[in-house]
């Protein structure tokens, strides 16, 4: 399929230059209340919205001059979020209407968010608690919350969506105001302000209590060649990905996930959550999905890409041979828990692979 933004639903192969569309997708993302409305990031800046079960065009959002990396939608399915590499985070809104079924009422733009450097990944979240300077928990009306990371930054961002509805707050010290930011400290210390790793990659835990953030290391070591693995990447700088386990509005780690998956700068780390929460499957650049438990142990290497279809069963060998945009590229871009026993995964390697772990 040619043409921007069409990798992102198979279904759209007739959409036309006319639409304006143009560059390759970055990411899609899936209204949770309208499921049959994808909205998909392009590499020409552009956020192109599409009918899933029709294949049409709904709508062409820009407002970014740079390749757009990550879109997001809300649990209402009423805000959409896009970030850029123009070091914008826009947010857009839609309007309510009395059917929900309805694509005819558009988004539109109602917050933009400059950042210092390149956004990198961003998640909603509803929460009516959040911590102080002291680290005491402050009850405040529930409201959503985006949250947002950047790169050369170890903070998480949570930026107060308006309300829209009158409400009287329940704490007169601390009101929140409307597209209001507020700052979490990674670090195992919050009053370490040393930036070690960059946060890449957000998912919010099953249980709605944590939000998981991905490290991509500044500090690189062999660690392929350490875990005896022989691929051209063996001798560029890699990093072991890490999981923080981070309680919302919170700067203190209830855990971190090792997950022995090694990254370099060519890779963007990945992971989503088992649905149940006991674990997580992570990415990696060795064509191998990972299943990492609550412990941080690794529970499950699935090697998936990076081989040909025929020769899945081959293991570790063909698995980590490389060639550039090929069948041998191990790469893996994406993984998606599908239920507690399968996972799906995408590689540079163009195939999709979908696991069945044994219970």
């Amino acid at each position: 399929m040619e043409g921007a933004h069409k990798a992102a639903v198979l279904a759209v192969a007739q959409v036309g230059e006319e639409d304006g569309v143009h560059g390759e997708t970055a990411c899609g993302r899936l209204n949770a209340v309208r499921r049959r409305l994808l909205a998909s990031a392009g590499m020409d800046g552009s956020v192109v919205l599409y009918d899933c079960f029709n294949g049409k065009h709904v709508q062409t959002l820009r407002h970014h001059n740079k390749f757009v990396v990550r879109v997001a939608f809300d649990a209402s399915g009423r805000y959409l979020a896009s970030a850029g590499y123009d070091r914008r985070i826009n947010i857009y809104l839609r309007e309510e209407e009395e059917d929900p079924k309805d694509l005819a009422v558009s988004y539109e733009l109602v917050h933009t968010i400059e950042t210092a450097s390149n956004p990198e990944a961003i998640l909603f979240v509803q929460s009516g608690e959040v911590t102080d300077s002291q680290n005491n928990a402050v009850q405040l009306d529930l409201r959503d919350w985006l949250v947002y990371t950047i790169r050369g930054d170890c903070f998480l961002h949570y930026v107060a969506l308006p309300t829209h509805r009158q409400v009287e707050s329940s704490n007169e010290e601390r009101v929140i105001a409307d597209w209001e930011e507020l700052r979490y400290n990674t670090n195992p210390s919050r009053d370490d302000y040393h930036v070690s790793y960059s946060l890449l990659d957000l998912a919010l835990h099953p249980s709605g209590m944590y939000l998981s953030a991905q490290t991509g290391d500044h500090a690189f070591s062999s660690s392929l060649s350490q875990s005896g693995i022989t691929s051209s990447f063996a001798a560029s700088p890699t990093s072991l990905s890490r999981l923080l386990l981070m309680p919302v509005h919170s700067d203190v780690r209830a855990a971190t996930l090792w997950t022995a998956a090694p990254y370099s700068p060519y890779v963007s780390p990945r992971h989503a959550w088992m649905p149940s929460g006991r674990g997580a499957c992570v990415n990696g650049e060795d064509g191998s999905v990972r299943l990492v438990d609550l412990q941080g142990k690794v529970r499950a290497v699935i090697y998936a890409h990076g081989q040909p279809a025929s020769s899945a069963g081959d293991g570790l060998r063909s698995s980590v041979e490389w060639s550039r945009g090929g069948r041998g590229n191990t790469i893996v871009k994406d993984v998606v828990a599908l239920d507690e026993c399968t996972i799906a995964s995408c590689g540079f390697d163009r195939t999709v692979r979908v696991c069945t772990l044994a219970s």
